[in-house]
């Protein structure tokens, strides 16, 4: 087998933690993770290299290294000169370490204007990211949208609507505690799409008709009710149907 295999990197080691940099872009220092890997560490340290570029910035490993730090143990690094923020995001994006408010701090830090603008909404309004990312697209059920997020090549096409849409789902908080629920988000979205949907409407409906808005377990199910709802006492003329 060893025949078959040729040296291509070479493992460094170093107690000099002063070399090394963080690169602009990376997400922010999970302090449960970096507690994890130091307990981890203090039972048995591993030789698990971090992967560093020619200036020394940290592109994948930034715990490990913290926690070495701290630990004042050895770091073994491995050096690919031509690595840079692209790449810690590449070796990343599907890991389950990196979540997407990781992406969202990372490329916003980063300056890209879109993931400014996407951070924004969703601080100000405090809904789930798969509703936060259909809102700025204009899109519902887009399977790609966050596959495109971790790339970098998220793009908001649908601001001005979504901040309508957003505000609107939130004058349901008074008659509903889990309107930021992702089916029920779906559920309003498609109410949106209606051309013939009257939000006032269905806003006076729900102040004696509250109690019947309650969870379900998907959209279909939010889409039936909220039809009950928005349709009682309404004339066949002007129901409507969302699904």
């Amino acid at each position: 087998m060893k025949n078959t295999m040729k040296i291509v990197n070479q493992v460094y080691k170093t107690n000099d933690y002063s070399i090394f940099n963080t690169i602009k872009g990376n997400r922010p220092l999970n302090r449960l993770h970096k507690k994890r890997l130091m307990e981890s560490m203090t039972i048995q340290h591993l030789q698990s290299p971090i992967i560093v570029n020619k200036n020394m910035d940290i592109i994948d490993g930034q715990h490990r290294f913290e926690s070495q730090k701290e630990l004042n143990l050895p770091v073994y690094c491995i050096m690919m000169d031509d690595y840079g923020i692209k790449e810690t995001h590449r070796l990343n994006s599907n890991s389950s370490d990196w979540k997407t408010s990781d992406f969202m701090e990372a490329y916003a830090l980063q300056g890209l204007k879109d993931y400014i603008i996407y951070k924004e909404f969703y601080k100000d309004y405090g809904f789930g990211h798969q509703d936060c990312l259909n809102m700025l697209t204009g899109t519902i059920k887009d399977r790609n949208i966050y596959t495109i997020f971790k790339t970098g090549n998220f793009k908001v096409t649908n601001h001005k609507d979504a901040i309508e849409i957003a505000e609107k789902i939130a004058m349901i908080a008074e008659y509903y505690d889990g309107y930021k629920r992702r089916g029920f988000v779906q559920a309003m979205q498609l109410a949106f799409n209606n051309p013939d949907y009257n939000h006032a409407k269905l806003l006076q409906k729900l102040k004696y008709k509250s109690t019947e808005l309650v969870d379900c377990t998907n959209y279909r199910q939010y889409c039936y009710l909220l039809e009950d709802i928005y349709n009682y006492k309404t004339k066949l003329s002007d129901k409507i149907r969302l699904i």
